[in-house]
């Protein structure tokens, strides 16, 4: 007796999918796991480590597509997986990994910047993309308080009550400064884009 995915066999990925969204036949999207799954570990495998985890996120990402295949207009299945994985594995990265601010003794200096995801704002998300060296440069042009609180803050993680102690600031002072020094560090970032 033939298996129930043979029938699909001789289809491109495209009519696969129009056929899914037709009869919803789950063995359609595991034919499609097969002929790319591959593919869709080696660009897993970029950006997860151990590898198990880019296997799961594999499989979570298939496991989607069962319920959202539906809602998208794919013109190149490959190229749109492979797309749909990567944005997985980013969005995974920035929901799992605490990334922490490295100094390297040779004068290169890397920042990142990750908070716990209930605490991220859209500014601090840009703040990790920025040119590096546009923000060594912005961080200079700070007020004194700004840069002072900014620095103990995300570059030595320091939590506020550290902050007030080692600066003799108020609690309320060193909110404000480091509030205000994230927006005028955006703000001189910026400028330093565009001039």
């Amino acid at each position: 007796m033939p298996l129930p995915e043979e029938k699909y066999l001789h289809l491109s990925d495209l009519e696969l999918i129009q056929l899914f969204k037709l009869n919803g036949d789950a063995v359609i999207i595991g034919l499609l796991y097969k002929r790319h799954v591959s593919m869709a570990l080696g660009v897993a495998n970029k950006y997860l480590q151990p590898e198990d985890e880019a296997k799961d996120a594999v499989m979570q990402v298939f496991e989607q597509l069962l319920k959202t295949i539906n809602h998208h207009k794919i013109e190149n299945f490959k190229s749109w997986l492979y797309s749909v994985v990567k944005n997985f594995c980013l969005m995974k990265l920035r929901k799992e990994k605490n990334l922490t601010m490295v100094r390297e003794e040779e004068g290169k200096n890397i920042f990142s910047f990750m908070e716990k995801e209930q605490l991220l704002h859209q500014e601090e998300e840009k703040m990790k993309e920025i040119n590096l060296n546009s923000l060594e440069t912005a961080l200079k042009m700070l007020n004194e308080e700004q840069k002072v609180c900014i620095e103990l803050f995300y570059l030595q993680q320091k939590s506020y009550a550290e902050v007030v102690e080692l600066t003799g600031y108020t609690l309320n002072n060193v909110k404000s400064f480091i509030q205000n020094g994230k927006r005028n560090l955006k703000l001189k970032m910026q400028g330093a884009h565009e001039s």
